[in-house]
C-alpha cells in the first residue's frame, strides 16, 4: 500500500485516524480497501468518561487480545486520547488523568 512515485524517492506511509473504533478488524479491513497503511487509534478507550465520578479498577485501554500481536504491530499506531488532559486546571480531573497515564 505504500505510496510510490518516481519524483518522490522516499517511502511514505499514510494512515487514517479513527477516534472511536468499535471493531478493529472491520476498521483494518476498510482501511486496507481505502489503501491506507495503518490506523491511528486512541490508547485509552473512549467509553470511559472524563467525569471524576467514574470509578473503576481496570485499565481504560483496549484489551491486548483485541488483535493478534502481528495485527497490533502491522496495522495500529496508538495515540494518547484527546479525552485525557493531564494539564487540566481541575485538581480532581488532573489527578485522575495522571493516574490513567501511569497505568
Amino acid at each position: 500500500n505504500m505510496f510510490q512515485c518516481e519524483d518522490f524517492p522516499w517511502q511514505l506511509y499514510i494512515g487514517k485516524e479513527v477516534q472511536a473504533p468499535r471493531n478493529l478488524y472491520l476498521e483494518i479491513a476498510e482501511n486496507t480497501k481505502e489503501k491506507f497503511d495503518f490506523l491511528v487509534v486512541p490508547l485509552f478507550h473512549r467509553r470511559f468518561s472524563a467525569s471524576p465520578d467514574v470509578k473503576r479498577q481496570v485499565p481504560a485501554t483496549r484489551g491486548a487480545y483485541a488483535l493478534t500481536s502481528d495485527g497490533w504491530a502491522r496495522h495500529i499506531i496508538g495515540k494518547v486520547s484527546f479525552l485525557i488532559d493531564p494539564d487540566v486546571q481541575d485538581i480532581t480531573l488532573r489527578t485522575k488523568w495522571e493516574n490513567e497515564l501511569i497505568q
